[in-house]
């Protein structure tokens, strides 16, 4: 390979995605998330052009752990994260692949995946097809007999138009890909047990930034330009022990036939803040 034809992959799957970084000398190198990565909530496509010489160097250091030479790894479950290391010429898939568990990394490699982290935090500021996720309850306090309301908004925070699923088109409820985890809450602050909702189709809709809630959107796919957003409102009767919770949405965005250059798939975990079920606030000393 010569100086300007190859390209470096890593990999890992992170339950239930994957996050891929592959790095060229010349042109933008690309980040993929399929899920939150980073701290951040939101997942997509990242890309910039990375200075040759940054290229370079992390081609470097994988030549001096010399990837090629270390042991393969023990056995292991099949639900263990691995990580994907692998370099090849453009054009062409990875002369050579090796995988790793996440947590039996070897020594040699350790510098290498130290460099990756780093430029995929990077990345993270430059999202070119990505979507960034807020949620919170529509109200502090829910009384028993009221619906459960939670919000989300999804915004398209890269520079280029995208697609994912709209929960409130879906056909089936198979198709709403919605969940609200909820956690019982002590008065420390200590999460206790939780439970899992699911949303069904009539329990999704579309509103607007007032809160309204427009004609009925029979797409199950949208398309966002960038700085538009998705919103959504999930309501949910429940029957729940009084007191106070903390919540987050996750959302799955899948196409039957995806445009894989402008879709934006995966699972996206966003935190919903906290509510009271039943009482008021100012009565329960919160």
């Amino acid at each position: 390979m010569t100086n300007h034809d190859w390209y470096i992959v890593f990999s890992t799957n992170v339950t239930p995605g994957f996050v891929t970084l592959t790095v060229v000398p010349t042109g933008p190198s690309m980040l993929l998330t399929t899920v939150n990565f980073g701290g951040r909530e939101e997942m997509g496509h990242y890309r910039v052009e990375v200075p040759q010489e940054r290229g370079k160097e992390l081609r470097a250091i994988l030549t001096a752990a010399d990837v090629s030479s270390l042991p393969d790894p023990e056995p292991s479950l099949p639900t263990t994260p691995f990580v994907f290391v692998g370099e090849g010429q453009v054009g062409s898939p990875p002369a050579e692949r090796r995988a790793f568990p996440v947590d039996a990394v070897p020594d040699p490699l350790v510098p290498v995946l130290d460099a990756v982290h780093g430029l995929a935090q990077e990345l993270l500021e430059h999202p070119y097809r990505a979507i960034r996720g807020v949620a919170g309850p529509i109200a502090p306090v829910f009384t028993p007999g009221q619906d459960l309301a939670v919000d989300l908004t999804l915004e398209n925070i890269g520079v280029a138009p995208l697609v994912l699923r709209n929960p409130a088109g879906a056909r089936s409820a198979a198709e709403v890909g919605l969940q609200l985890g909820v956690n019982a809450l002590s008065s420390e602050g200590l999460r206790g047990p939780g439970a899992l909702l699911r949303f069904g189709r009539d329990e999704v809709a579309r509103v607007d930034q007032d809160g309204a809630t427009p004609p009925a959107d029979q797409r199950s796919e949208i398309e966002l330009e960038p700085g538009e957003i998705l919103q959504l409102r999930m309501r949910k009767p429940v029957l729940m022990s009084l007191g106070r919770y903390d919540a987050y949405v996750l959302y799955r965005s899948f196409i039957e036939r995806p445009d894989v250059q402008r879709s934006v798939l995966g699972d996206l975990r966003v935190s919903a803040g906290t509510f009271r079920f039943g009482g008021s606030m100012q009565n329960t000393g919160s």
